[in-house]
């Protein structure tokens, strides 16, 4: 007990399933740089995932994975427990959304084809944005026709 008092115990140490390493790497840049240009969200960022570096970054012969956030990247719901950004009066929905997540659609796919980036799927998420009526549906199909060349 006297060691523990005087500080002469050693603090424990977090184990490594618990230890998560600052995201970088060439295919992180990629798929940052590609979201950026496109000004497109991914609930990764939004919802400050602990885990992108090791979707993002994909690892030795593995899949990179990121997650589209359709409609923007602020939430009218504001639950407790989520980090996505909330908002009563979002910011209106980008009418290039559409063509912009259909080309990060394709041009992950052109990647993954030549070996570079190692994309196999897109995933696209939404949010609550209750404020929007039927736009945002009309929004989330034209998403969904130009990422599929469907309907």
């Amino acid at each position: 007990m006297q060691d523990f008092l005087d500080g002469a115990q050693e603090k424990a140490r977090k184990p490594d399933w618990l230890k998560r390493t600052v995201p970088g790497g060439d295919k992180y840049t990629e798929i940052k740089a590609k979201l950026r240009e496109l000004k497109l969200h991914t609930v990764c960022e939004e919802a400050r995932c602990p885990n992108i570096g090791e979707c993002w970054g994909g690892g030795d012969g593995h899949t990179a994975t990121a997650t589209i956030m359709l409609m923007g990247d602020t939430c009218t719901r504001g639950c407790r427990f989520c980090a996505v950004k909330t908002s009563k009066a979002p910011p209106p929905l980008d009418p290039d959304e559409p063509e912009n997540t259909a080309k990060v659609g394709h041009f992950w796919a052109y990647t993954s084809a030549q070996g570079s980036l190692n994309i196999t799927f897109c995933i696209t998420v939404h949010h609550t944005r209750c404020t929007l009526s039927c736009s945002s549906a009309s929004q989330l199909f034209e998403c969904y026709r130009k990422n599929t060349g469907e309907m």
